[in-house]
């Protein structure tokens, strides 16, 4: 079993209380590189439902312009949302 950090489950109880709106999240790839998304979670109509990374507490299946994306909250960088920005260093 993968453990989460306490600060990313708080990064993504943040998100998901979210109620469908839309947020940009920055974070880390698994390649390193720096990735900005614009973004809104919640059931969407038409999804499958199928997912990866599901059983994986660290993601946070969001939807996007291009479709289903996974964010790793343990890399998030900044999280903007509501009209405030959290700056994570």
């Amino acid at each position: 079993m993968v453990y989460t950090s306490e600060f990313a489950r708080q990064i993504k109880a943040l998100l998901k209380s979210n109620n469908g709106k839309f947020f940009t999240v920055t974070f880390k790839k698994k390649d390193g590189t720096v990735r900005t998304l614009n973004c809104q979670h919640g059931h969407f109509k038409g999804h499958d439902g199928e997912n990866t990374v599901s059983h994986i507490e660290k993601y946070l299946t969001v939807h996007t312009a291009e479709g289903f994306k996974n964010v790793n909250m343990e890399t998030v960088l900044e999280v903007k949302m509501g009209g405030k920005v959290l700056k994570i260093s």
